[in-house]
C-alpha cells in the first residue's frame, strides 16, 4: 500500500510540474499576442486567438482544481485522474500556444520549445494522460461504481 501512496504522490508532483509548464506556455503566447501587430491591431484582439488562449486557461484551471482535491476516499484514483488532467492541459497548452505563436514558436530562438519538450516528457512519466484515463475508466467499469471524488 505504501508503494501506491508514493506512486500517487509522484503523479501529483509531476502533475503540478505539468501545470507550471502549461502556465509558462500560456504566458509566452499571451505576451506574444499582445505584442504582435497584424492589420494594424494586436493579434490578441482577434477572436480565434482569444479562443485558443481561453481554452488553454480553462484546461489549466481544471487541472489545478483536480490536483487540489484531497483524495481521501480514493487516493490512487484521484492521483491518476489529476495527472491525466494536468497532462491533457499541458498538451492543450502546447498545441494552442504553438498556434498563437505561429512561426516563431517553432524556432530555437523562442523559449516555447523548451516547455513543449518538457510537457511531452512529463506527460509520459508514470503513465500518459491517455493511458491513465483508460486505466481509471477500466478500473471504474470493473468496480461497477464511481467513488465520490469531491464533496461539493
Amino acid at each position: 500500500e505504501g508503494e501506491l501512496m508514493r506512486m500517487g504522490e509522484a503523479r501529483r508532483a509531476i502533475g503540478w510540474w505539468l501545470v507550471g509548464t502549461a502556465r509558462a506556455m500560456l504566458t509566452l503566447a499571451r505576451q506574444h499576442a499582445l505584442d504582435r501587430v497584424q492589420f494594424g491591431k494586436p493579434v490578441a484582439s482577434f477572436q480565434a486567438i482569444r479562443h485558443k488562449l481561453s481554452e488553454t486557461l480553462v484546461a489549466i484551471e481544471g487541472a489545478e482544481a483536480t490536483l487540489s482535491l484531497p483524495g481521501d476516499e480514493s487516493p490512487d484514483l484521484n492521483a491518476m485522474l489529476a495527472k491525466a488532467a494536468a497532462g491533457k492541459a499541458a498538451l492543450t497548452a502546447a498545441k494552442h500556444c504553438q498556434q498563437v505563436l505561429a512561426g516563431i514558436g517553432f524556432t530555437d530562438e523562442h523559449d516555447l520549445h523548451i516547455h513543449v519538450k518538457r510537457a511531452l516528457v512529463l506527460d509520459g512519466l508514470l503513465g500518459s494522460s491517455r493511458e491513465l484515463t483508460r486505466k481509471a475508466g477500466a478500473g471504474l467499469r470493473a468496480r461497477g461504481s464511481a467513488p465520490r471524488l469531491a464533496h461539493l
